[in-house]
């Protein structure tokens, strides 16, 4: 079963002293900003898709549509809002076809569409999207972000496109944190600045808000693959920081295109299931999303300990300023 926040700070505290202890936020640390999380996005997705079906496209490109999808097209958008707390992949994979085809149809209106895709993604991230408790907070660094920054991680990874990390790190006097950040389009700096170096930096592993187009975002994790495969360098990077700390996922759901299939390959690759000496992963879920059989696949297939929270993710927040006391950042 899980353990509990007492249990995991007991098993992370020596790695954590050691400075062997790296984070990876996911959607959930920035929810308190008014940011989505990605079953929340895969709506707007599909209403920003319904929006260019009703107001960009006209009866020609439709017709052209109806035989690219043969009779499917007009049930895409009818099934989409059902399936996507079932089978979130596949709505995004096929919608995301849907709009590559009208590219394919009309180039001009292709790029437009594209460019309006870019626009409405950027104010996603910048602005928020849905109003977090505290309204002050909308599009700006909550209490996750700003003990994340304060904390002694030698790296922090995260999936989110949005710079909150960096804006805290920036109003919290870490400028130069704020300034090492990067994503899977800068390999050869982020080798530097790693390897070398040796500076504390912000990686975003699916890319900011600078890499954002339609067909390069990240909702699967197959897509995960295809970035991975297109920058080569950026996965040796990654496998690198995995065989050297030991990493807490945090702001994770069970439908996050986490890099599941990324440990499986290196589990593979190396059989570490059954090597004590190597890191240890770790990954912060809600008691409701918890069962028996993902726990002990977890820690099979990944060596992933699941640490069980509250379902509001109190306890949460609570093991990152834990975390933060036991190791705090040096000034700068």
């Amino acid at each position: 079963m899980p353990i509990s926040i007492a249990e995991a700070l007991d098993k992370l505290k020596p790695i954590h002293e050691n400075n062997k202890l790296i984070i990876l936020a996911g959607a959930g640390v920035s929810y308190d900003s008014g940011m989505p999380t990605w079953e929340k996005l895969l709506e707007l997705f599909v209403l920003f898709a319904k929006d260019i079906d009703d107001n960009f496209l006209d009866a020609k490109h439709k017709e052209e549509l109806l035989k690219e999808f043969k009779k499917d097209y007009p049930e895409i958008f009818a099934e989409a809002d059902s399936m996507i707390s079932t089978d979130p992949e596949k709505v995004a994979t096929v919608i995301r076809d849907w709009i590559n085809k009208i590219d394919h149809i009309d180039p001009l209106m292709g790029q437009r569409i594209k460019t309006h895709f870019t626009k409405w993604f950027s104010r996603i991230f910048n602005r928020g999207a849905i109003t977090p408790a505290d309204p002050s907070k909308m599009g700006q660094p909550n209490l996750n972000h700003e003990y994340i920054v304060q904390t002694n991680y030698p790296f922090i990874l995260t999936t989110n496109y949005d710079e909150l990390l960096e804006i805290a790190a920036e109003n919290l006097g870490f400028a130069k944190l704020a300034s090492s950040t990067y994503s899977y389009t800068n390999n050869a700096e982020l080798l530097a600045s790693m390897f070398y170096q040796e500076t504390p930096s912000i990686i975003h592993v699916h890319g900011d808000l600078q890499d954002i187009v339609v067909d390069n975002i990240v909702f699967t994790s197959k897509d995960y693959t295809s970035i991975a495969n297109q920058a080569p360098g950026f996965k040796m990077i990654l496998q690198a920081l995995f065989l050297k700390y030991s990493i807490l996922f945090v702001g994770y759901s069970g439908n996050d295109p986490h890099l599941e299939v990324f440990l499986e390959e290196m589990s593979l690759l190396l059989n570490w299931t059954s090597v004590k000496n190597l890191p240890q992963y770790y990954l912060v879920l809600p008691e409701k999303e918890i069962s028996v059989l993902l726990t002990k696949y977890k820690e099979l297939v990944s060596r992933t300990i699941i640490i069980g929270v509250d379902n509001d993710y109190h306890q949460s927040q609570e093991l990152l300023q834990n975390l933060m006391t036991i190791n705090p950042r040096p000034k700068e």
